[in-house]
């Protein structure tokens, strides 16, 4: 065979070796050289010019000759340079920083034209754009249009952030990782379902098994397909399983998509339903608007019509296996060596095989499609095609890998504007449908939104404790209901998750938890699921129709109106939502007792609601006064969207959320304090999201007992007063600033118990900077001991140590405690202060830690809602000793009750926290033995500070115990408050985390909480 010139052209065209370039290199040098030595040899009669031009040369060369082979020269030019170091990376990194490093010094030219061609896109963007408007307006019109576009773009920005649940990133991840789960289900079930059958046909028909009397050899291949694994007894077992897998997997999904392909989406109970409302497989018969895979591609839904007509001709097959070897596959162990198969019951399981091959060649090409999004495929190919130059060993030319990345990144911002169609039909429809599918008379139903926010309609789901589904024309009213506000990522599709094998269908008292709407279930419960208006298929206005989403030329006008027109999602809308789905169920579900519960962004959406909800005026059957909602649950929120970025982002949010949302009302305290209903806060203070100082909780205790109730603008005190930051960049005492004296007129005095009924700023910042001051001297003391014993020490920041090396217990005192060394005193005064338990969650070290305000928070949140704790302890103690009934007159607090915290609160330590008498009593033995103790003694430098803080713990523990502040907080535990006066409501402690489940223990005391406030005969008139 003959070769073409390009072909040979390519097959010799191989890339020299390092070596080889030196090696021909150096040969052109010398071939140069001799050339010009000839030259020169041959024109020595030249002119006197072309002489000294030689002369020069020769000169040049012997210079160039001394400089390489100077020792110093080679040194400096043997040494790697950037692009070298990127050359030997690049076989072991791949990241983007290395990539543009390496192309930029490997390719000066391109990078140079790069350039220039980025800064005339800029001026076309920016400069030209700008100059064309300077001649219709006027410079300072200029200016506002930036300032309008940079303002826009800070709303675009945080409303991402704050609301990510609205932005089709998260749509699409959640619709990507539905498929994947889908297919997996579908083929483990392919799986089973083949291998039940390929064990009857082999058990039951030797010539099969042994190949004979079989031209196609069915027989070879079914053994080793089995493997000889299964034995005969295995068919029972196997045949629960495949069963299983017909009712909540083939069924399920056969019973879904042919709702959303041939019914158009409408569910109904009229059609193959018993008198339970369940299908013939044991699931719910959907109800309510399933969905109309408006964004699902025509491509998808032929590819969901050949599952549905796989799945159909599976399920049948099944039916057909039951019908003529049921009394087989049905058998007992002891009962099958008994009983064969009919040569009818191995012809069904042979057409079963032959159905459930074809259903799983369907779901190749999920599975293939599942492994790279849903959305959008061009991603996928780039991939592929890189990973194949590589094993190709070729890379592509980097004007083509620029060109990738470019139109990777247009696309990304595109699809996050203007999604292209669903590639699988596993989309958010197909969720909602198998989730209704899981829990009896679950109903998907329209909420309208009031015309004032826009108009248009919350999509919402119930779900029935008693599972029934609830007619339209029913007026009998509901014993219990609870709407759940969901997270700020949350949907309601993804609200149960994805399991197919949870819900109630097949036993209602097989709930595990795994979900909040399983919980409420369990305890007879209605529950309420809703999607925020932005989320999922809620809207404003008019809903989408499949014009609304068609491709070409309408992507621009889609593009333009969602962007300058379109709804947008809010602190206000939230609100709406929740309070016009809490109206609904009032009004038209006709509910008796009604609980909100929100979480996380949804205890901004539930205590809008619960406060505008509260204050209406309703009457019950009876005619008589009734207050909604019965319950209000704020579930590990925050204070106000300004205090958790400020913790979680940075100081600087501070003043640029204000500055792009002036018109945000975030303030979740202030709504929750003004409802006059029944509450729960429920905080976690180690919650990774929702940092201690800016949850709801703290802010409820500030604005008790610093700001007399105003909860705007809490989560944050500000900076310390300038005496206290001076004196400790100065390292002196609190009071002892060289350069900021200590005002006079400020009191030094601790508060006094019962003249001080509350803690003012200036005392709590005085504590705040005396425990931080002790903890700094501590802290140097242990550095520098530790360097002493020249052990390694992690250099962190002052006075946040908390190491318990001080035991409660005298006969166990660690090692440390034991020696007789002076300057061993105030690590053991630090260390047991540091570990004074703050009853909110957090030792008063940790707040320390995080600085003046925490420490204030700290202080505030123990007087508060702290104290709650101690007097139901004290309560029960009573109970335990006189009687079950006993009023809150009688009930006494005792130093024990004080112990509410068993449990290590820090990771880093595993010593209890310590209860706050046993902190005061320790402390005041230390400074009534100061007198013996010599005066350089480091103790002696923050005696004063100490005094102050032992001062302030037994005003605190005085204030707690008396009389009045114990009707008061149990008045408040049991929720026998009035509500008129500021309402910091129930506290509930946790330590589960911000994403999290309850644990047992939380989830029990949540259930006596509910107990009491749901189910109790008191109701609030």
């Amino acid at each position: 065979m003959e070769t073409t010139p390009k072909e040979l052209h390519i097959h010799t065209n191989t890339t020299p070796s390092g070596e080889e370039l030196d090696q021909e290199f150096i040969q052109r040098i010398h071939s140069n050289l001799a050339n010009s030595h000839s030259k020169t040899n041959a024109n020595n009669s030249s002119s006197p010019t072309e002489t000294e031009a030689s002369i020069m040369t020769r000169g040049m060369m012997k210079i160039l000759r001394c400089i390489t082979h100077n020792p110093l020269s080679k040194f400096i030019f043997r040494l790697p340079t950037l692009a070298d170091a990127c050359q030997c990376q690049s076989q072991t990194s791949n990241t983007f920083v290395l990539f543009l490093i390496t192309n930029i010094l490997e390719h000066p030219k391109m990078t140079f034209g790069g350039l220039v061609a980025s800064a005339i896109v800029l001026d076309l963007i920016f400069i030209l754009p700008g100059y064309l408007l300077a001649m219709l307006i006027t410079e300072w019109g200029v200016y506002f249009c930036i300032g309008t576009f940079v303002l826009m773009m800070g709303r675009f920005v945080l409303r991402m952030i704050a609301f990510p649940g609205a932005t089709p990133r998260l749509k699409g991840e959640v619709e990507m990782e539905f498929q994947k789960y889908s297919v997996r289900m579908l083929e483990n079930a392919v799986e089973a379902i083949g291998e039940l059958a390929l064990l009857i046909v082999s058990k039951e028909n030797d010539a099969l098994l042994n190949g004979n009397g079989n031209e196609n050899g069915n027989g070879v291949k079914a053994e080793r397909m089995l493997g000889k694994t299964y034995g005969r007894y295995d068919v029972i077992p196997l045949w629960k399983k495949v069963w299983q897998y017909r009712d909540r997997v083939l069924g399920m999904y056969h019973d879904v998509l042919h709702c959303l392909l041939v019914q158009g989406g409408e569910g109904n109970r009229s059609s193959e339903s018993g008198d339970n409302g369940l299908t013939k497989f044991g699931n719910n018969r959907m109800e309510g608007d399933i969905g109309k895979l408006l964004d699902v591609s025509e491509r998808a839904k032929l590819d969901g019509k050949e599952i549905v007509a796989a799945l159909k001709k599976v399920l049948d097959d099944l039916e057909r296996l039951e019908s003529s070897a049921g009394d087989y596959l049905n058998s007992s162990m002891n009962t099958i060596d008994a009983k064969t198969v009919t040569p009818d019951g191995i012809r069904a399981a042979q057409r079963l095989f032959v159905s459930v091959t074809e259903l799983g060649d369907c779901l190749l090409s999920l599975a293939d499609s599942s492994t790279g999004g849903g959305r959008n495929s061009g991603e996928d190919d780039g991939d592929d095609a890189s990973q194949e130059s590589e094993i190709n060993g070729r890379r592509k030319p980097v004007l083509t890998q620029g060109l990738d990345s470019v139109k990777a990144a247009i696309n990304g911002i595109l699809e996050t504007i203007d999604p292209p169609p669903l590639h699988t039909i596993f989309g958010l429809d197909a969720l909602r449908g198998s989730m209704l599918s899981r829990y009896r008379g679950a109903k998907q139903i329209w909420i309208p939104r009031p015309k004032s926010q826009g108009g248009g309609h919350i999509d919402a789901i119930h779900l029935p404790s008693s599972g029934v589904s609830r007619k339209a024309s029913n007026r009998d009213s509901i014993e219990k209901a609870v709407m759940f506000c969901n997270p700020n990522a949350g949907l309601v599709e993804v609200a149960m998750g994805f399991s197919l094998i949870s819900g109630n269908v097949a036993d209602p008292t097989s709930l595990e938890f795994t979900c909040w709407a399983d919980y409420y279930l369990h305890h007879g419960y209605d529950v309420i699921l809703f999607n925020y208006t932005g989320y999922g298929r809620s809207h404003a206005g008019s809903r989408k129709t499949k014009a609304d989403l068609a491709r070409g030329i309408h992507i621009f006008r889609r593009m333009f109106s969602s962007t300058f027109f379109g709804f947008k999602p809010s602190p206000a809308s939230l609100k709406a939502d929740a309070t016009a789905t809490a109206s609904h169920i009032i009004e038209k579900l006709r509910v008796d007792k009604f609980l909100i519960h929100g979480e996380s962004i949804g205890g901004m959406a539930a205590s809008g609601a619960a406060n505008v909800i509260s204050n209406r005026k309703y009457v019950d059957s009876n005619s008589l006064p009734v207050t909604y909602p019965t319950l209000l649950i704020c579930d590990r929120t925050f204070c106000n969207l300004n205090a958790t970025a400020f913790r979680l982002v940075g100081s600087w949010t501070q003043h640029v959320i204000p500055l792009i949302t002036p018109l945000w009302n975030t303030n979740v305290a202030g709504d929750f304090t003004s409802a006059r209903c029944r509450k729960v806060v429920a905080q976690d203070a180690q919650d990774v999201i929702i940092h201690d100082a800016s949850s709801l909780k703290k802010g409820i205790s500030t604005a008790k007992e610093f700001t007399k109730g105003e909860t705007k603008g809490l989560g944050t005190f500000g900076d310390a007063p300038l005496t206290y930051r001076m004196a400790d960049l100065e390292n002196v005492g609190v009071q002892e600033s060289t350069y900021a004296k200590f005002p006079a007129k400020i009191q030094l005095q601790a508060p006094v118990w019962p003249a001080d009924k509350h803690i003012d700023l200036p005392e709590a910042f005085h504590f705040a900077a005396c425990a931080r001051r002790i903890g700094k001297v501590a802290t140097k003391i242990r550095k520098q001991k530790l360097l002493k014993s020249t052990e390694k020490f992690e250099d962190e920041e002052e006075g946040i140590e908390i190491t318990a090396v001080f035991s409660r217990d005298t006969d166990q005192q660690t090692p440390a405690s034991n020696q007789n060394e002076d300057v061993d005193i105030i690590l053991q005064v630090w260390d047991t202060l540091g570990l004074c338990d703050g009853l909110t969650g957090l030792p008063l070290g940790a707040a320390v830690k995080d600085g003046y305000d925490s420490t204030m928070d700290w202080l505030s949140g123990m007087v508060t809602l702290g104290s709650q704790r101690v007097v139901l302890a004290a309560e029960k103690r009573c109970k335990s000793s006189q009687s079950k009934h006993i009023s809150f007159e009688n009930v006494t607090v005792e130093d024990q009750d004080f112990e509410v915290s068993f449990a290590p609160i820090l990771e880093s330590s595993g010593t209890p926290p310590f209860p706050l008498p046993y902190v005061s009593q320790a402390l005041q033995a230390v400074v009534e033995s100061c007198d013996a103790i010599s005066d350089d003694n480091p103790i002696k430098i923050v005696q004063n500070e100490l005094e102050y803080c032992i001062k302030m713990f037994q005003y605190i523990q005085e204030r707690i115990s008396s009389k009045q502040s114990v009707i008061n907080a149990l008045q408040v535990a049991h929720f026998k408050d009035t509500f008129d006066d500021f309402s910091t409501g129930r506290f509930l402690n946790l330590q589960c985390g911000h994403n999290n489940q309850y644990s047992n223990k939380e989830r029990s005391e949540l259930t006596a909480i509910l107990t009491e406030a749901i189910e109790s005969e008191s109701s609030l008139a």
